[in-house]
């Protein structure tokens, strides 16, 4: 699914990769959690052709849980910007 959407979306804009964690554990291994969950997504992305000049990477550690019940806390989220 990612790989089709790296395909269909457009050649320029940025994109940003956004790492969360849970609140288990000491919030700095969690920023540090988050970051490396971010930083593999980029590099996935990287090896589907993607330039790392388009790419962000953040990892946020723990945040609040989300709003959506449906979404995970040990996530990363990917947003395309024109």
């Amino acid at each position: 699914m990612l790989e089709a959407w790296v395909h269909q979306s457009s050649k320029s804009g940025s994109i940003a990769v956004s790492g969360f964690a849970d609140a288990k554990g000491k919030a700095p291994y969690n920023k540090t959690l988050s970051l490396h969950r971010a930083q593999s997504v980029a590099s996935y992305l990287i090896s589907l052709g993607v330039s790392p000049s388009r790419l962000s990477v953040k990892g946020y550690g723990s945040v609040a849980e989300p709003a959506d019940s449906k979404l995970s806390s040990r996530r990363v989220d990917i947003a395309l910007h024109s």
